[in-house]
């Protein structure tokens, strides 16, 4: 009797894709390519790294610093890897998969080479300009974009080693809702400043509100950093409103061998405010024990929040 539980070609081309990402020496992101003609023949695989003849040793990984100074400058996307790597002729007619939405440099690529259709795993940077650029230049191009929908991730892809999500966003743009399903999803503890400073203190601190807040914050660091070489991933859900602040809490963690991701929610202005009007309707009758959210605090968010770029955020929703 013939096997049932085998893979399918779309399980089979996007698990290469996540093999070769393994390859990467990115320490933050792994991205895999997998070229693929009409007969299911594998053409070419490609992996993000360094140009041939550059030391991964001397070359810069980080995502942070002067632009000499990060990968940004240096680094081969998978893509354009996969499609560089090809030897067997012309990719016209061809699909290419990938573990990551294609960035607009290799959105460009893709169209040039004549490949024709692109199926991604991951959609995680698609708030930003170089993605929505990407998908405008797919649509004029007429390249079919879909994202893999395959249930089987093979083994190797499943990460056992716990991780600290940090949420970042303003007051009132969805961070508990949002925490509240990813702790689902990924099996995880939340640990929210506003969250303790309500159960423990209860509104009461007048003066020493700051003071108290920035206590709660080194507690949750500490506790989440126990909580994460313990095994468990930790969703810290405590604003992060400033670079500084962001970078701090990524350091700790990482100086601790944790490794973390920054998922940031997005929200416009007009959706902000009716979420503040809907929370204090809810504290004004009763619904709700979080705090009010009149104009001085609106203001003070407004003027500390500084909106993380993408080469700080792993997430955008």
């Amino acid at each position: 009797m013939k096997r049932s539980n085998y893979l399918n070609w779309d399980e089979y081309f996007m698990g290469v894709a996540l093999l070769s990402a393994q390859r990467s020496k990115d320490s933050s992101t792994q991205v895999g390519a997998c070229i693929v003609n009409n007969e299911n023949k594998i053409l070419s695989v490609g992996y993000n790294g360094m140009p041939c003849g550059c030391d991964d040793e001397e070359m810069p990984w980080n995502r942070e610093g002067e632009p000499l100074d990060t990968k940004y400058m240096y680094v081969c996307h998978a893509e354009l890897n996969a499609i560089l790597n090809n030897d067997s002729g012309s990719l016209k007619g061809t699909k290419i998969y990938v573990t990551l939405f294609p960035c607009n440099e290799c959105a460009k690529a893709i169209i040039q080479s004549g490949i024709k259709e692109v199926i991604y795993l991951s959609d995680k940077y698609a708030e930003t300009d170089s993605v929505k650029g990407s998908k405008r230049m797919f649509d004029m191009a007429g390249i079919k974009y879909t994202q893999y929908d395959g249930d089987d991730i093979p083994a190797f892809q499943k990460n056992d080693k716990a991780k600290v999500i940090l949420i970042c966003g303003k007051i009132c743009s969805g961070k508990s809702t949002y925490s509240a399903k990813l702790k689902v999803n990924r099996n995880a503890v939340i640990m929210s400043c506003d969250e303790i400073m309500t159960d423990m203190f209860d509104k009461q601190l007048g003066d020493k509100h700051e003071e108290v807040v920035c206590k709660v914050k080194k507690y949750i660091y500490n506790k989440s950093l126990e909580v994460a070489k313990a095994g468990t991933n930790v969703i810290i859900d405590s604003g992060l409103w400033t670079k500084v602040e962001r970078k701090t809490a990524k350091e700790f963690f990482n100086n601790q061998g944790i490794e973390t991701e920054l998922h940031y929610i997005k929200v416009d202005d007009e959706t902000w405010n009716k979420h503040i009007e809907n929370r204090n309707d809810a504290v004004e009758k009763g619904r709700s024990n979080d705090y009010y959210v009149d104009e001085n605090l609106k203001k003070k968010v407004s003027s500390i929040f500084e909106e993380p770029d993408e080469t700080e955020v792993d997430v955008i929703s």
